[in-house]
Formats: structure tokens, C-alpha cells, sequence
């Protein structure tokens, strides 16, 4: 199964290994957070510097995922599955804080195995014009998207409101 670590609503190859002790952090460490270590399955791929889980055995159809904090400023956030039973199993839980034991916001790290359906990422707090609502969701040759809902919607408004205007000025039909 391929990894990948979904942060700041980007996709990015591989999950991160720290080096100290070969695993896998979801969280951190420290008041207000939960730290928890993942060990690394043997059979695994783990390239470069730094450190990068690449696959895991498992089968195909199936991606793990690292999903990093996505809170605001002073915010928090929160994770939805949308689809089939089993579509998205989460295999390990961390949290992660900002401030003093989150006092200033934060909100939890998950990784798990993701195979079909969309996962919603609903962030709160200041987003400093970052999206408030990122949809995760697998293409058909088995690649992630992240995509921000709010800009395809003004995106698709802004579509229809240029195909009404030409439709007025008789050049759309």
C-alpha cells in the first residue's frame, strides 16, 4: 500500500520516520497532546533523508494515510468519513496542540488505511485565508486529491453566472 501524508491540505509522498526510534508519530508530545507511536510493519519500504515510509505490504486498492493537524489559529478541527463500512480504518490516534496544552487551539492526527468514499476535513479557528473545508477523495488510477469545496463552489458559481451573462449577450447557446 502506498503512504502518504496529507498536511496543510497538500498530499505529499511517504510519511515521515523519526529517526531516534523508527516509527511513526501521530501527535506530539506534552501537555495537552497525545503522542503515539507507530511501528513500522516488516516488509516495509522506508527511503530517503529524511526518513520516509513509501509502502507498506497490503493490498492495492488501499492507501495509508498520515493525516497531519489541520487546525487554525486558535482552532481546532475535525474529520468525517463519508462511504462504505470500512472504506476508511484509522489505525492510530495522536493529538497535537498550539499554546500552552492547547490553550491556543489544536486538534487530533490520525493515521489509517483509506480505500474509497471522501474524508472532509472541517478546520476552525483563523485560517488566514486558507480553506475552511478540504474533501480528500481517490482518483481512478489510485492517486489523492485534496480539494478545497468552498473555491470549486465559487468556482462553479462564478462558471454560471459567465454562461448566463454570454447567454444575454446571445453568444452561449
Amino acid at each position: 500500500m502506498k503512504c502518504y501524508t496529507i498536511k496543510k491540505g497538500t498530499v505529499v509522498d511517504g510519511i515521515p520516520v523519526d529517526d531516534a526510534d523508527g516509527a511513526v508519530h501521530v501527535g506530539e508530545e506534552g501537555r495537552g497532546r497525545q503522542l503515539t507511536l507507530f511501528t513500522i510493519p516488516e516488509g516495509s519500504i522506508v527511503n530517503g533523508e529524511p526518513r520516509l515510509l513509501m509502502d507498506v505490504p497490503g493490498p492495492a486498492v488501499a492507501v495509508v494515510l498520515l493525516i497531519q493537524d489541520h487546525s487554525g489559529y486558535r482552532g481546532g478541527w475535525a474529520l468525517e468519513y463519508k462511504g462504505p463500512d470500512g472504506g476508511w480504518l484509522p489505525v492510530a490516534e495522536g493529538r497535537c496542540a498550539q499554546g500552552i496544552a492547547g490553550a491556543m487551539g489544536g486538534g487530533p492526527e490520525y493515521l489509517g488505511v483509506f480505500t474509497v468514499g471522501e474524508l472532509t476535513i472541517l478546520r476552525t479557528g483563523r485560517l488566514y485565508s486558507e480553506p475552511p473545508t478540504l474533501v480528500v477523495r481517490r482518483k481512478d488510477n489510485g492517486e489523492l486529491e485534496v480539494i478545497d469545496q468552498n473555491l470549486e463552489a465559487r468556482s462553479f458559481n462564478a462558471g454560471g453566472a459567465f454562461q448566463a451573462a454570454l447567454a444575454k449577450l446571445g453568444g452561449a447557446k
